[in-house]
């Protein structure tokens, strides 16, 4: 089966959820009127949907490897063959796959055509329906105009709801700022484009320290996630390039070829040559701060008006230093035929200087290159280059650099990186809602056709000891910015910090226990893809894409003036899956965050990077990691890194880390020229349907075990978890977890036995309004704050971005507290007296285990522990139930039980006040204890 792998976050796209409680039928399209205009054009859309986001686990001819997915060429779908029924289902999501809101209505057609007319026309011919004009004559139609759809989802979009938010930011634009951190489509993995006046965009090569392109026009963000939920594409050039502007790159003592050649292209040049310390924002200005060969620079880019000409104008100030270096500024012209020697203007090109030494020539190669000598004072020079070349322009620009030449004003960069006035001053007020409690689905019945029955959600007791607080995002915010957040922090006063996945950081007050008056303010933007954020000491830290930023207020206007490059990133993929997760500091200061493996061309197969408190050195901790989206470190500096189901991960799971450990994750999968292991090109005769020669990339024969596999029933995409506060009621001081793919949050069990770890979990009966994948505790209030997008897609997702408080609001409620295997059995500890009686009844106690299988394929089947090799699980005796003296814990007595990657214990027990629960554990036992 060929492999294709398309996935967003750590998510997998298909087999993701279970049936929206909210089902959502739209009559914004004719449906009769979509399946007619069906044609080539579309046919080749599905197919490129199909192959990005289904082959996966459907095969790439339409027979699935995958246990939990429909074989579109020999099985009966579950939910209706005929193409209606297909759109709702892609629509809705059913059994384990998510809602597809991420395709338009006519998109789910076309990927609908696809599917039918590529493998059920022919191999499954009794489920292909044969549209008739009677049939079309049945569907729905569009029941609102136009403009009464648009000012609907304007309305809602603006209010977070799912339904509506890709619609709205995908026709609607938005401000962030006039620098954008991202990729660049063939041209680099770590862009920074500016913004400047005339329309003129110019984006830097941050790894090369030189300009990769000039155009005048737009950054094109059309495929990427800022406007759409899945965001696959690249930001792209559109609009007139300007090559006569775009040269621009430091030569490094004429070292930089083989310099790129020893470090590659997606990391940066080794410091001593090139250290990126970040950008100041001064008004709409941008001021570059770097360093080359040991000499301080700041850049300043700016597009002036010259006689209505536009003109390029790039001002440095560089410090003291004994190296004299070179940067090359452009190409000689046909106009500039002989090589003048050292002069100070071209016909395009000059410069305006009064320090002395400061040059350009033109080299063997045709370049014009500006020679900056070594200096005991710092130098500033201005470099113009015109844009247009006619005649008429060229005298223009002469008259105008002998004029600049006379007086030699030059902007003062220095006065510039102090802090300006703030441009984000705009106020969204929010509101809150407290006890905004839902319940989520037993996970008993996650595979059912019927999941959205309220009869199959959990409870919620009435004396449960917390509840969730629904903190409502600034949505609706003058710049459009499209709020779906990815991590959370606060400062020690609770100030609020949350990061969002277009690259913004806003900031929250408010945060009371009422929640009535939430000001939310942007106070940075332009980050690329923020994935954690940590605060130390009040200064707020980001990972991002390409490393982890410091965000300065440099003159206390609550607005960043500085965003400084704390920790450079070695290794910057350009799939748009290739994140970085999360950001975590143990006792003593050092930083940890995550890269994932697949989906990346990053060279170790997902790896845990520890980081220094100064940012100056690094290590990478453990690989083997497919999409590791969470890391927690514990209050004692154990470190828990979470995984995702998929290619060579046969389930999701949670791992301790030991240093040097490999977690399972083989780097033998590339696709298609989108990723590879370390970006390598490998040629036919290496690969086999996308998968590398064992001959080239070895198979190891184990991996470190996790503390606990996690099936897709229960978690199907973890986030990263949290330590409680010793005073967050009786779930204070524990380890709680968070999901991304359900929205659910955890509480997570160890135990050690002799040198291995297991673990058990329980789930809170809260159902978020999206994803979850980041928590934080508010030192002010010491409640669980939990954040979370969803666009991957969740189908009890209401929202496209969720931040909600988990809130002790006092009480013990019935709680399982404690969760261990034993010699015999399972101990299972509660916080409340047990009825001696009742709690006997074996019948009471459902157990099952199976294991999984470590392959290449994605995901794993359910195998039987019993019967090695077959598919299924094996169901558990409880032979006796012992309750302790004290009345709180229970053994239960499995002569059978013994290892196990999973295995599901549901249970319903009565207290001594008759109060009944009902809950399932989770549990990995790699040890029964002596």
């Amino acid at each position: 089966m060929k492999k294709q792998f398309y996935l967003l976050l750590p998510v997998v796209l298909l087999i993701i959820c279970w049936r929206s409680s909210n089902s959502y039928f739209p009559t914004d399209i004719d449906h009769a009127t979509v399946l007619r205009s069906l044609n080539k054009t579309t046919l080749e859309k599905g197919r490129r949907i199909y192959e990005s986001s289904c082959l996966t686990c459907h095969g790439a001819n339409g027979t699935s490897s995958y246990p939990q997915a429909r074989s579109f060429s020999k099985d009966n779908l579950h939910f209706g063959n005929k193409p209606y029924e297909m759109w709702r289902t892609v629509t809705n999501g059913a059994g384990l796959m998510a809602p597809q809101s991420w395709l338009s209505s006519a998109e789910r057609y076309y990927v609908i055509q696809y599917i039918r007319e590529t493998f059920m026309k022919k191999a499954n011919p009794a489920q292909y329906f044969t549209i008739t004009e009677k049939y079309l004559a049945s569907l729905p139609k569009t029941t609102t105009s136009a403009n009464e759809q648009a000012a609907i989802t304007k309305t809602q979009a603006l209010k977070g709801y799912q339904k509506y938010g890709q619609d709205w930011f995908l026709n609607h634009n938005s401000n962030y700022g006039t620098a954008i951190h991202s990729q660049l489509k063939n041209h680099t993995t770590s862009a920074f484009t500016i913004t400047l006046d005339n329309q003129i965009k110019i984006s830097y090569n941050l790894l090369r320290m030189g300009i990769t392109a000039a155009w005048q026009g737009e950054l094109n963000l059309a495929a990427t996630k800022y406007k759409k939920y899945r965001g696959e594409g690249e930001p792209v050039i559109q609009g007139k390039l300007l090559e006569e502007i775009d040269c621009w790159q430091w030569t490094y003592n004429d070292k930089l070829d083989s310099l790129q050649n020893a470090t590659g292209v997606r990391s940066p040049l080794p410091k001593a040559f090139l250290d990126y310390h970040g950008h100041y924002v001064f008004n709409k200005k941008v001021i570059l701060s770097y360093a080359i060969g040991g000499r301080d620079v700041f850049e300043l880019p700016e597009a002036l008006t010259v006689a209505g000409n536009i003109v390029l104008a790039q001002t440095l100030s560089v410090t003291p230093g004994t190296s004299s270096q070179k940067l090359i500024v452009g190409h000689l012209s046909k106009d500039d035929t002989t090589n003048p020697g050292n002069t100070r203007n071209f016909s395009n090109i000059a410069i305006v200087t009064s320090a002395p030494g400061i040059y350009l020539s033109v080299d063997v190669m045709n370049n014009i290159v500006l020679t900056i000598p070594g200096s005991a004072v710092s130098q500033a020079v201005q470099i113009l280059k015109l844009v247009a070349k006619n005649k008429q322009a060229i005298t223009s620009f002469s008259s105008y650099i002998t004029s600049r030449n006379t007086n030699k004003i030059i902007p003062n960069l220095a006065d510039m990186t102090k802090g300006s006035k703030p441009q984000w001053t705009k106020i969204t007020e929010t509101k809150g809602m407290l006890n905004a409690n839902r319940a989520h689905i037993d996970p008993t019945f996650r595979k059912d056709a019927k999941a959205n029955d309220k009869t199959k959600l959990v409870s919620i007791p009435a004396d449960y000891p917390y509840t969730i607080d629904n903190i409502t995002l600034p949505f609706n915010n003058a710049y459009n910015a499209w709020i779906r957040p990815t991590c959370l922090g606060f400062k020690s006063d609770g100030t609020l910090l949350l990061g969002t996945y277009t690259g913004d950081v806003w900031e929250a007050k408010g945060v009371d226990d009422n929640l009535e008056h939430i000001r939310w303010r942007r106070i940075a933007t332009g980050l690329f893809e923020p994935m954690g954020l940590k605060i130390v000491q009040d200064k707020i830290y980001v990972t991002t894409r390409n490393g982890i930023v410091l965000l300065h207020d440099l003159n206390a206007d609550g607005e960043t003036d500085f965003y400084e490059n704390f920790f450079a990133d070695e290794d910057i993929s350009s799939f748009f899956h290739a994140f970085n997760f999360s950001l975590e500091t143990d006792r003593e200061g050092n930083f940890y965050y995550a890269k994932p493996g697949e989906y990346t061309d990053n060279k170790d197969p997902g790896n845990l990077m520890k980081i220094s408190p100064d940012g100056k050195k690094s290590e990478s901790l453990a690989t083997g990691f497919r999409v590791n989206n969470g890391v927690t470190v514990a209050p004692d500096d154990r470190i828990f890194v979470s995984d995702n189901q998929g290619n060579w991960m046969p389930a999701n799971k949670i791992n301790l880390i030991e240093k040097g450990a490999y977690y399972g994750y083989v780097p033998n999968l590339t696709s298609s020229g989108q990723w590879s292991p370390d970006g390598r090109i490998f040629t036919k005769d290496q690969l086999v349907n996308d998968v590398i020669s064992p001959e080239i990339v070895k198979v190891p024969e184990s991996f470190y075990p996790p503390v606990i596999w996690l099936p897709q029933e229960f978690d199907n995409s973890p986030g990263g978890g949290v330590w409680t506060d010793a005073s967050w009621g009786p779930y204070g001081n524990q380890f709680l977890h968070t999901s991304y793919g359900t929205g659910w949050a955890y509480y997570f069990m160890t135990q050690k036995v002799n040198e291995i770890t297991q673990g058990a979990m329980v789930a809170l009966p809260f159902q978020l309004d999206a994803g979850i994948q980041r928590a934080a505790v508010n030192p002010a209030d010491k409640q669980v704050y939990v954040t979370g997008l969803t666009g991957w897609d969740d189908a009890q997702a209401v929202q496209y971005g969720v931040l909600s408080r988990i809130r002790y609001k006092g009480g013990d409620g019935h709680l399982i507290k404690d969760v261990a295997v034993v010699k015999g059995g399972i101990q299972l500890t509660f916080n409340f007296p047990l009825d001696e009686n009742l709690v006997k009844n074996t019948a009471n106690y459902s157990i099952t285990q199976w294991n999984y299988k470590w392959t290449s394929n994605y995901g794993s089947a359910d195998y039987s522990i019993r019967e090695k090799g077959k598919e299924g699980t094996d169901k558990l005796v409880v032979n006796d139930v012992v309750l302790s003296p004290d009345g709180k814990s229970i053994l239960l007595q499995i002569p059978e039980l013994g290892p196990a990657q999973t295995v599901r214990l549901r249970l319903e027990v009565t207290g001594k006040d008759r109060t009944k629960i009902k809950d399932n554990i989770y549990l990995t036992i790699h040890k029964i204890p002596e």
